[in-house]
């Protein structure tokens, strides 16, 4: 049961209040600690860590990442890459940071987030179907970009 208040219990009450990107990094920030608090008390295997690592704290950290991730200030930014450092030094202990993520094939939250920003656009792009393909422009027949072009210079 202590498993479940520490990975569930995520605060939606402020859902009717305006999205602001740093009040979210903090709360996400926070509960992430509290897991990893949990995840140092677990003693189990390092496989078995990483595992919890990747689907328990990590999906906390890039919650609705493609929403937020292109106004994080370097403070933020630092502060997400800071919980992910702390998850590895549980993880691997005494390993440097950079050399935990390549033993461990786990990119810097940085990279992921950029990865999953640009895999969303291309499902958008690419799925007619998708839900949010209609607020992309309409395409341009390539035909008239170039007579654009001609026209410009």
């Amino acid at each position: 049961m202590a498993l479940y208040k520490y990975v569930y219990d995520y605060d939606y009450d402020d859902i009717s209040s305006p999205l602001k990107c740093d009040d979210h990094i903090d709360a996400s920030t926070s509960k992430a600690a509290k897991i990893l608090w949990f995840l140092k008390k677990l003693g189990v295997s390092e496989d078995d860590l990483v595992h919890y690592y990747q689907t328990v704290v990590r999906p906390v950290l890039e919650y609705a990442c493609p929403v937020w991730h292109s106004s994080l200030s370097n403070q933020k930014t630092k502060l997400l890459e800071d919980v992910q450092r702390r998850a590895l030094q549980i993880i691997v202990r005494k390993s440097p940071y950079a050399e935990a993520c390549c033993m461990l094939g786990i990119q810097s939250l940085a990279d992921r987030r950029s990865e999953l920003c640009r895999t969303l656009f291309k499902q958008i792009v690419n799925n007619e179907f998708h839900s949010l393909h209609y607020l992309l422009p309409a395409k341009r027949d390539a035909l008239q970009a170039t007579d654009n072009e001609d026209c410009e210079a």
